[in-house]
């Protein structure tokens, strides 16, 4: 089960080669030929906890696999059949578009070829190993998420009453539409270029993905982060310790990303190491980091040239989430973090006449410290109800009380 546990991260840095996944993944095979041989006298319950590991581990590796056989179509054609019927089991998962278009190669294969199909697959495999590359989960950092005063009275107990009780000391994680950047998930389509980005003609297409945002930073108590998000510096900044927030949860989700900035060069976008020295103190790591990013996009922009304009669609869903890992290098400066949630599920509405759709951490936040903006008005009469209602906070979230302090900038 240990050895289970571990698989169930691949592809990240508990596995740093394919020599050692295929390791790992030879001891596993040979623990669980062991299982089936032993099923027949097993009692229900293990036989249960085979069949969802069995449902589980193929969810989880099935892509990898795939991607492999998309460099290599005349050799898996004569599987097709299989293909089809294993990728039924990606519906529900971060990967449903590849169910769908699974669906679409089954009643129609004159509009998808299993070709086409492999390299939509292999563009689910890229855009994995993009989001691997740019997790932040290792990072012992604490972190900073600047607002205004009002969304932060949001987690304290006066708003989190009756049936919104269980909100408290919880970020809420608002849906990407409602972000202050008119170019969000932009750049990506730009790098990659080509067919993809051209316009279409006909009625302007409004649908948008259920995707949620929430944005971080490392740089505490920084001036322009106070002006740009903190209320113009008469807000907060929560200064977030996000390992310990996460240490005695149950939950996976949401996942911490290091945002990665692309410059544009020789008519290029390309991740440089002078832009994104947030992803290590290493510039050794920060380089073979943005190796591999840029490797992924060729890789990426090679796909969507190679693919018809009719199925550009697929391809647009495919990389719903990790297009918000990239913004252009003139924000470079931000070296921003953030969460995303790509979900139907648990969706929440602001009140109001005009709702606006959100969800929320499944666990409270370890807060290190509450930092008061340079304006922060009325400090003295304030502080004191502001202390209480984060003490009352922390007792009920079973967190630890964190120091309250006044930003040492001189705003002038």
């Amino acid at each position: 089960m240990q050895l289970y546990n571990k698989i169930l991260v691949f592809p990240s840095r508990v596995f740093p080669s394919e020599e050692k996944a295929s390791s790992e993944l030879l001891s596993l095979v040979a623990e669980y030929a062991h299982l089936a041989h032993d099923l027949m006298e097993s009692s229900f319950g293990q036989k249960r906890i085979v069949a969802l590991m069995t449902i589980v581990l193929t969810q989880k590796l099935l892509i990898t696999e795939l991607a492999r056989l998309a460099d290599d179509p005349g050799h898996s054609r004569a599987k097709k059949d299989l293909v089809i019927r294993k990728v039924a089991l990606l519906k529900g998962t971060p990967f449903q578009p590849l169910a769908s278009a699974a669906h679409q190669l089954t009643i129609d294969p004159n509009t998808l070829s299993y070709d086409d199909y492999l390299q939509l697959v292999k563009a689910a495999h890229l855009s994995d190993l993009l989001l691997t590359e740019l997790s932040a989960e290792d990072s012992s950092r604490l972190i900073a998420y600047y607002t205004s005063s009002e969304v932060f009275s949001y987690m304290l107990p006066e708003k989190c009453t009756g049936e919104k009780k269980d909100r408290l000391g919880r970020l809420t994680v608002m849906h990407l539409s409602y972000m202050n950047d008119p170019n969000e998930g932009q750049t990506l389509r730009k790098a990659l270029a080509g067919r993809y980005d051209t316009e279409k003609k006909g009625r302007k297409q409004l649908n948008v993905p259920y995707v949620f945002v929430k944005c971080f930073s490392p740089r505490i108590d920084y001036l322009p982060m106070w002006e740009m998000y903190g209320d113009h510096a008469r807000g907060c900044c929560l200064v977030i310790n996000w390992v310990l927030s996460k240490l005695n949860t149950k939950y996976d989700d949401p996942t911490l990303y290091r945002v990665c900035y692309l410059r544009k060069t020789d008519g290029r976008y390309r991740a440089d190491p002078s832009d994104n020295q947030g992803f290590s103190d290493s510039p050794e790591i920060v380089q073979k980091g943005c190796t591999r990013i840029n490797a992924h996009l060729d890789e990426l922009a090679q796909i969507a040239d190679r693919l018809p304009q009719s199925l550009l669609h697929y391809f647009d869903d495919i990389l719903d989430k990790v297009r918000y890992l990239f913004k252009d290098s003139s924000y470079s400066y931000e070296q921003e973090l953030r969460v995303i949630y790509q979900t139907k599920d648990n969706i929440l509405h602001t009140d109001g006449d005009k709702p606006w759709l959100f969800v929320q951490t499944p666990f409270p936040l370890q807060l290190d410290e509450v930092i008061l903006g340079p304006r922060f008005q009325d400090v003295s009469t304030r502080v004191p109800y502001l202390q209480e209602q984060i003490d009352q906070m922390c007792e009920k979230t079973d967190t630890e009380m964190p120091r309250i302090t006044l930003s040492e900038i001189d705003y002038r």
